[in-house]
């Protein structure tokens, strides 16, 4: 669906736009699903940035505790950090019992899986909330409620999809007047734009 979505959103743009009656109401829906998209897409390129990064920092650690082939490691780790809950502790789990399967001494079989689980928690509980709140301009309370909440409801895809969908929450009450208290409470610390909220 997500493909299907993509790959046809000109046409789709184009007919969702022929809905309403009113040129007012058009412009409006025209700015925002062009808000939608661009938020959207500060979403991705955060999270492709924080999961390089996460790729970069396994491998560098792998590397210094000398297990085979850290590289592939490290980005299967980023590859999957893009599937919340699921994707890191299997990856985890390879990697511990590759360095059971490598490794004689117990110390660095420990640290092996030690040194990733502490990258993941950081990532996960602290940068990947902040850093998206601040780039899709979301209440860090709001992502990390969201996240929980659906991915507690509907496991991994859920989670996936909570803050795409807060981003299509918020953006579509910020376009809304009466709707505008719901964007307030979802929005970072920005001001409300009373523009729009002004508007019949």
């Amino acid at each position: 669906l997500a493909f299907m979505v993509l790959a046809h959103r000109n046409s789709h743009h184009r007919q969702i736009l022929r809905i309403p009656a009113s040129f007012e109401t058009r412009v409006r829906l025209a700015r925002m699903m062009r808000d939608i998209n661009e938020r959207v897409g500060h979403y991705l390129f955060s999270l492709a940035v924080i999961y390089l990064a996460v790729a970069v920092l396994s491998t560098l650690a792998l590397w210094l505790i000398g297990l085979p082939n850290p590289v592939m490691w490290g980005v299967l780790l980023g590859v999957a950090s893009f599937v919340p809950f699921v994707g890191p502790p299997v990856v985890i789990g390879l990697v511990t019992l590759a360095a059971l399967l490598t490794f004689e001494d117990w110390p660095r079989i420990v640290a092996t899986p030690a040194v990733l689980v502490v990258i993941h928690f950081i990532e996960s509980q602290f940068v990947t909330p902040a850093f998206v709140s601040r780039r899709c301009a979301l209440n860090t309370v709001a992502v990390f409620v969201g996240i929980a909440l659906l991915g507690w409801m509907w496991g991994a895809i859920g989670a996936i999809v909570a803050v795409p969908l807060l981003i299509l929450i918020s953006t579509i009450a910020a376009h809304i007047p009466s709707l505008c208290w719901l964007e307030v409470l979802l929005a970072d610390d920005r001001p409300v734009n009373r523009r729009l909220a002004a508007k019949p």
